[in-house]
């Protein structure tokens, strides 16, 4: 596996660093698909289901944009996953075929960073370039993180919805023309840190009335519940439903 140039320490024949050891070219892989892959995995949504995936005993690949940030969710030492530097998650070529040989599921709990420094549109490439990769290679499941929303909301929709559906739509054409027999499932629940996504702009006023009661897609979960309902979906090999409730 390839890894941008980060500031790291020296080795040989290094394809990700993974804490104190690194695991050499063609030697120590795991056997089949016994990887579970995780984009997004330095955010508040990753890190608690990264701890719960361990928990549960999975080999686990973490994509992150620099290593800096794997320092800063704790990762570093951890000899037990590969951590996988991907800076630009815009180029399909970032996403490179050996990193998903052996994953079984793809799970992405990314989300658009901030709208007012271009994230919206690098969000929708990555999405696209993941995609792409997940059918080309044949993974069996591809889970994206979205957040609810209601279809011809009267008071609009707010930026990040917009960007999220958009991704989501573009996601979904991909996998209606992929030749591998790989799934797209959208996860539609909403976790605590969330809820400013869902209410980030004054029109968004009318999700109010729904979170109070109307839809129980806006009921926000707690990160521990959030991370077992992920972990559940990736452990349930047959669970290809097209949205994670």
């Amino acid at each position: 596996l390839h890894v941008s140039d980060v500031p790291r320490p020296p080795s040989k024949q290094t394809i990700q660093h993974t804490g104190n050891r690194q695991r050499q070219a063609n030697n120590d892989m795991p056997k089949g698909r016994e990887t579970t892959l995780i984009i997004g995995a330095t955010g508040s949504l990753g890190v608690p289901l990264v701890t719960e995936l361990r928990r549960r005993g999975h080999h686990l690949r973490l994509i992150g944009r620099s290593w800096e940030s794997f320092v800063t969710a704790g990762y570093a030492g951890d000899n037990d996953v590969d951590l996988v530097v991907c800076a630009d998650v815009t180029s399909r070529d970032a996403f490179p075929d050996e990193w998903f040989h052996d994953v079984s599921c793809v799970i992405c709990v990314a989300r658009p960073r901030s709208l007012k420094k271009g994230d919206s549109a690098s969000y929708h490439e990555m999405i696209d370039n993941i995609s792409d990769a997940v059918c080309v290679n044949g993974v069996p499941r591809l889970l994206i993180h979205g957040i609810p929303y209601l279809d011809g909301n009267q008071f609009g929709e707010s930026p990040t919805m917009s960007i999220l559906k958009n991704a989501e739509s573009s996601a979904r054409h991909r996998f209606e023309g992929c030749d591998t027999s790989s799934t797209l499932t959208i996860s539609r629940m909403c976790e605590l840190s969330e809820i400013l996504h869902i209410i980030e702009s004054v029109e968004m006023i009318g999700f109010f009335p729904c979170a109070s009661g109307c839809n129980p897609l806006l009921h926000p979960v707690s990160a521990r519940d959030f991370a077992t309902a992920i972990a559940d979906f990736a452990e349930d090999e047959a669970c290809t439903m097209s949205e994670l409730l």
